[in-house]
């Protein structure tokens, strides 16, 4: 299979969670995009044949030749604890209200769920954050109003659906493992169920 050219910056931060799929199989890719970040983990070679992604996402944006399932916006078309982990990569400030998708996707994750966000904290991010919204705005016509929060925003949204937070760290404005500029304040956090 040839490999797509990426346009996602998702893949790039593998190196600080891939340790926490190290036992998964199963992994659901919410909010996939153009589909790159699946591409890239089920490519590498001690993944081949050892794990499988599904792509959701509300509308078709691969890039790579993947077909996501595309998502209603209400309810995941899974079982509970259908995957052993979720990927979840600047995509919930993507609607107004992100609390029903954190439990959805509680829902059908037995284990590990990973998620990067853009931080609404200083007035700068803030601004940031608004600009993006209006920048996107094509997206308000599918999920409505952006809904950004600040770092322990986020993690007290996924403490209240019972994921326990395992480590998070904030990730840099200009980063030297991606050698890009991304102006907005962001944070990985890596949860996994209380009850796993």
């Amino acid at each position: 299979m040839k490999t797509p050219e990426p346009t996602s910056r998702s893949y790039k931060l593998v190196p600080f969670f891939e340790d926490a799929l190290a036992d998964a199989r199963e992994i659901l890719n919410f909010g996939s995009g153009d589909g790159y970040l699946s591409h890239y983990l089920e490519a590498r070679p001690r993944a081949q044949g050892r794990i499988a992604i599904t792509d959701v996402d509300v509308q078709d944006h691969s890039t790579t030749g993947r077909t996501p399932i595309l998502f209603d916006g209400a309810r995941l078309p899974f079982a509970d604890g259908h995957f052993d982990a979720t990927l979840c990569m600047y995509v919930l400030h993507h609607t107004p209200d992100p609390d029903p998708l954190i439990a959805e996707i509680r829902r059908v994750t037995r284990r590990t769920v990973i998620v990067t966000e853009d931080l609404a904290e200083t007035l700068l991010d803030k601004a940031l954050c608004l600009y993006h919204a209006i920048r996107f705005d094509h997206w308000n016509t599918r999920t409505g109003r952006f809904g950004f929060r600040t770092h322990e925003g986020w993690e007290r949204a996924f403490a209240a659906q019972g994921l326990r937070l395992v480590r998070s760290r904030r990730l840099p404005r200009v980063s030297a493992l991606t050698n890009t500029l991304y102006p907005v304040r962001r944070a990985l956090m890596i949860f996994e169920r209380g009850d796993a």
